[in-house]
């Protein structure tokens, strides 16, 4: 039997994480984001059709020769989006021989991989399909959807990727224990929120969630709006949001700041718990700046109509949508592993399956987020 002084030990299973592996991973985030301002880019521009409607190939060349701005636009999409998703295969396959299959690191690689993949396939459809440049059908609205709800799940998958990356040393973790005879628990374990119910939190996390992802199609449609239907003054742009006559995709542009509200009403019923007092710097942190970018990108959204929608401005409103969307993935991940859950997707999709970690597990998740070394 252990000594009331004797310390508990958490021991990682998984094989120590190469540096080269954290650095290939934020390479892949940062283009990842450059490749969805790009994807932007080439939508306002009008130049989705710029490889005609032949997929994977350019207009029947794998390099199109003396190509036009439109064709050279969409190529160098094509082309990023290609060598971001054998970095994604390549991180898939260095997490399944390093890590065991339930390891959170593999888990997230995997997703990685998979919404890299049918982001392809959702881009190859809306090229086939001729849903680009100006064609206006309902057909595009709903494709357009699956595109944005796609991106949204694979920056999900890079952020969760990132945070399993950084979120635990290498090693074994020595745990500070209660002292024989005494109330007053050890400093890590005070820092860790008691254990809620998942019936209670799980509704409230689940609508946030579906809401923001709600709030990025509805911005989508949006700006397809805007490209398609460029309003000559702010004074039109409202009245064609209220008019019967208006194309059904301008009436649509009214939801997105209603959404937008429900996204805000949701925050801060969440807020009242995520940021009051005795709560850990890992879940204050990130909870902060998801309050910080929402106001943010609210005052960007007001801008972006006042201004009646300029290009640079809607890749700042998009660029910061997905930090935001980043951000709340990240607060979620963090509250629930300061719960005892340590991988978001299975407690949000199968809560009948999770299990929390014990106590010295959650006591280790509060530990913060520790940087894994490599080997020596």
């Amino acid at each position: 039997m252990a000594s009331p002084r004797s310390c508990s030990y958490i021991r990682l299973v998984s094989r120590p994480l190469p540096s080269f592996y954290r650095i290939l991973v934020w390479i892949g985030l940062f283009l990842t984001f450059g490749i969805i301002l790009w994807g932007a880019y080439v939508r306002a521009s009008g130049s989705g059709a710029g490889c005609g409607d032949r997929w994977p190939s350019c207009g029947g060349e794998l390099i199109p020769n003396h190509p036009k701005l439109e064709t050279l636009i969409e190529f160098v999409h094509r082309a990023s989006s290609g060598v971001l998703w054998i970095l994604s295969a390549l991180l898939y396959f260095l997490a399944r021989r390093r890590f065991e299959r339930s390891d959170p690191i593999r888990r997230a690689a995997g997703a990685t991989l998979f919404f890299m993949t049918t982001e392809a396939l959702v881009g190859a459809a809306l090229v086939l399909l001729r849903l680009v440049a100006h064609n206006v059908s309902v057909a595009r609205a709903i494709w357009m959807a699956l595109h944005l709800l796609n991106t949204f799940l694979l920056l999900a998958a890079w952020t969760l990727l990132v945070r399993s990356c950084h979120s635990a040393p290498a090693g074994d973790v020595q745990v500070a224990p209660r002292q024989a005879g005494s109330e007053e628990p050890s400093p890590l374990t005070k820092a860790v929120p008691p254990q809620a119910p998942l019936r209670f939190w799980l509704p409230l996390w689940r609508a946030l969630l579906l809401l923001s992802l709600f709030l990025g199609v509805s911005g989508a449609w949006a700006a397809l709006s805007d490209t398609l239907y460029p309003p000559a003054s702010l004074a039109e742009a409202l009245g064609q949001d209220f008019s019967a006559s208006s194309h059904w995709l301008i009436r649509l542009r009214i939801v997105h700041p209603l959404v937008a509200l429900l996204v805000g009403l949701a925050l801060y019923a969440l807020g009242t718990q995520l940021l009051r007092p005795g709560q850990p710097a890992a879940l204050r942190r990130p909870a902060l700046l998801v309050f910080g970018l929402y106001l943010l990108q609210f005052g960007l959204g007001f801008t972006n109509v006042a201004l009646l929608a300029p290009l640079w401005l809607q890749l700042v409103h998009l660029f910061v949508a997905d930090l935001f969307w980043m951000a709340l993935v990240w607060t979620c991940a963090a509250f629930f592993a300061l719960q005892g859950f340590p991988y978001l997707p299975t407690v949000l999709l199968r809560p009948a399956r999770s299990r929390p970690l014990p106590a010295s597990g959650r006591a280790f998740a509060a530990l913060g987020e520790s940087a894994r070394r490599a080997p020596p």
